[in-house]
């Protein structure tokens, strides 16, 4: 008995997987309810406070600030070109005029400090964009109280924007936000950032507005992305530390000016204070703290309980004895090892060792260097390229640079010894343009390579070779030519030439 089959035919072709053309996945910051900003997750103010009360975060993003920013902003060419690509070399020279005026009140690197900083302290910053009229990004500004503005829920339907990457335009969706911005009864409204709709700064809704009344674009830099739309501070871990060692400082400091209520006991046996007496050491010791108190005496008058008669003993007599409790006086700070593991557990948050933030008594000279140079890899050196990365492909993508890009400059890591013995190694395989490349890797500056015609793609070895087996056998026939020519004055000279070429050579193999 045969069983009827049924083909159903889809409608999508064979072959091809289908899938869906925007981000599917549901992030936190969707999930924001029926309200209209989304909340907090720490009061910034108060953290603006903890950080400034702190003994060792400023120092921490200090060091994070001038490391990541510091150095400052430059152009490199995204690969080796020869100087008669001007195309190149326009764009480079363009660039850098871009980057030079992209702020007018401080150079631009402070700009991105700024940012760092902000980032650091409260977790989020924000960094104001203004374009042309063209679209083009042109000026940027920090946003000077990143703790006055409210981010707003997502939108609920989804916009197409565009994207440029070295010169080529995509287009993708997403749903963008808003920032809403109240300093002093002011309101005003942002655009997030690749948001090209029209936008009233003065009510945040899309209308078509005048130039001067269209919303600016904000981009948000944060920490934490888990559960959170604003952004957390990389310390919120050791946030009761930071918390702890405040309390810990303050009671020291309140040791220093009061000093302890009871350096002393004051025992009075078969007698009593009179009253003058009791008056005077209250005021006595409401008066001693501070320096005041010092080199000051005590003078006591007691009274009998009862009057002294002949049949009393020794025992009996009235006597004031006073009893010093120096051993329980504070001779020190309180909280020292914890005051010390607070500090540390703070830097380990920032991933910084001692010499970034001022404590460089346990360094020698390796130590140091191998501490710098873990920290560059590790920390500094990834946030550098993740600012560059939004300079060049955010900020800078618009204008379609295909043949430079902008960086953060890092410091010079120059090992002297370890350059001199890796280029004695290389020199015989490597060509003087790979050397220049290398060198300019490691001191963090451009240097113009050697053109074709005068041997910098050669390797070195063999251009030794071609200087001994060509330059000097011809420079020796051109001087016999002129000797028959009878050119006395060019022979003296080209023998000049001839003898400073032999002496080079000599030099080479006494150096080999």
């Amino acid at each position: 008995m045969s069983k009827g089959v049924r083909v159903i035919k889809s409608n999508a072709m064979p072959g091809i997987i289908t899938k869906s053309e925007k981000i599917e996945n549901v992030t936190f910051d969707q999930q924001t309810g029926l309200s209209y900003s989304v909340a907090r997750p720490y009061d910034p103010l108060t953290l603006q406070q903890i950080v400034d009360s702190n003994s060792i975060l400023p120092q921490c993003v200090t060091a994070y600030k001038k490391n990541i920013a510091g150095y400052g902003i430059d152009v490199k060419f995204k690969n080796r070109i020869d100087k008669e690509d001007k195309e190149a070399i326009k764009q480079k020279e363009e660039l850098e005029n871009i980057i030079e005026f992209l702020s007018f009140e401080k150079p631009t690197k402070e700009v991105f400090e700024e940012i760092i900083e902000d980032r650091e302290r409260l977790g989020y910053a924000f960094l104001e964009v203004i374009r042309d009229l063209g679209g083009r990004v042109v000026e940027i500004a920090r946003v000077s109280y990143p703790e006055s503005i409210e981010i707003v829920k997502l939108e609920d339907k989804l916009t197409e924007y565009k994207v440029t990457r070295n010169g080529k335009i995509s287009s993708r969706s997403k749903k963008f936000r808003c920032y809403k911005q109240m300093v002093n009864g002011n309101t005003v409204y942002f655009k997030e950032f690749m948001n090209r709709k029209k936008m009233n700064k003065k009510t945040g809704s899309y209308e078509d507005v005048v130039v001067e009344n269209q919303a600016n674009e904000l981009i948000h830099f944060k920490i934490n992305n888990r559960l959170t739309v604003y952004g957390k501070p990389r310390w919120e871990g050791v946030l009761i530390s930071a918390l702890g060692a405040r309390y810990a400082e303050k009671l020291n400091l309140n040791y220093f000016i009061n000093g302890r209520h009871t350096p002393m006991a004051i025992l009075i046996k078969n007698g009593t204070l009179s009253d003058d007496a009791f008056l005077n050491l209250q005021s006595y010791m409401n008066d001693i703290k501070g320096e005041a108190g010092q080199h000051k005496f005590l003078l006591l008058e007691a009274e009998r309980m009862q009057k002294e008669t002949m049949l009393d003993s020794d025992s009996d007599k009235l006597d004031i004895e006073i009893k010093p409790l120096a051993e329980m006086l504070q001779k020190d700070e309180l909280f020292i090892e914890y005051l010390d593991n607070s500090r540390k557990k703070i830097q380990s948050a920032f991933r910084l060792p001692d010499i970034y933030v001022g404590y460089t008594q346990d360094f020698n000279v390796a130590t140091a260097k191998q501490a710098v140079t873990t920290t560059e890899q590790q920390v500094f050196v990834p946030e550098r390229e993740s600012l560059s990365w939004v300079l060049n492909n955010l900020l800078l993508g618009d204008y379609g640079f295909d043949k430079v890009e902008a960086f953060f400059k890092s410091p010079n890591m120059e090992n002297s010894d370890q350059q001199k013995a890796m280029f004695a190694i290389a020199s015989k395989s490597m060509t003087i343009n790979q050397v220049i490349n290398e060198y300019s890797k490691t001191i963090n500056t451009e240097l113009e390579p050697i053109a074709d015609e005068l041997g910098g793609n050669v390797p070195i070895e063999l251009a030794k070779l071609q200087l001994q087996a060509n330059i000097v056998p011809q420079i020796t026939k051109t001087i016999e030519k002129a000797e028959e020519n009878g050119d006395i004055d060019i022979v003296s000279v080209l023998k000049d030439v001839q003898k400073s070429y032999v002496a080079l050579l000599e030099k080479i193999e006494e150096e080999k």
